[in-house]
């Protein structure tokens, strides 16, 4: 960002959106550096702070794989249902967000707990 904003004051901001420009190169490997590295710390801040025992997390991890293959459904399921809600784009996504992956676990037990041969897949 403080590479963008040096590249705004110098006023060359339509050569460092693209091309084969050096701030568009800067702009690109800064960026890309800072999108891994970035990913890779804010995880391993969330590994050290995070690392509390619940009773559900059992339940929660057993199910994990089963909501990531139908998260997919829920997600889109949800967003396609509240487009005709006048509502801000804001809310119908935090609905979205949280209904979706709250109906995406809870499927996901229900089939391993409930479904006989699903649960050596999930």
């Amino acid at each position: 960002m403080l590479l963008l904003i040096v590249v705004a004051l110098l006023d060359a901001v339509d050569d460092a959106v693209g091309g084969w420009h050096w701030p568009a190169v800067a702009f690109a490997v800064v960026d890309a550096v800072l999108t891994v590295f970035g990913s890779v710390w804010l995880l391993s801040v969330a590994q050290q702070r995070l690392d509390r025992r619940y009773r559900w997390g059992p339940l929660l991890s057993r199910s994990a794989y089963g909501a990531f293959m139908l998260q997919a459904l829920f997600l889109l399921g949800f967003a396609i249902a509240l487009r005709p809600v006048g509502l801000p784009a804001e809310i119908k996504a935090l609905v979205v967000a949280i209904a979706g992956v709250t109906c995406s676990f809870a499927a996901a037990w229900l089939l391993i707990t409930r479904a006989p041969g699903l649960s050596r897949v999930l």
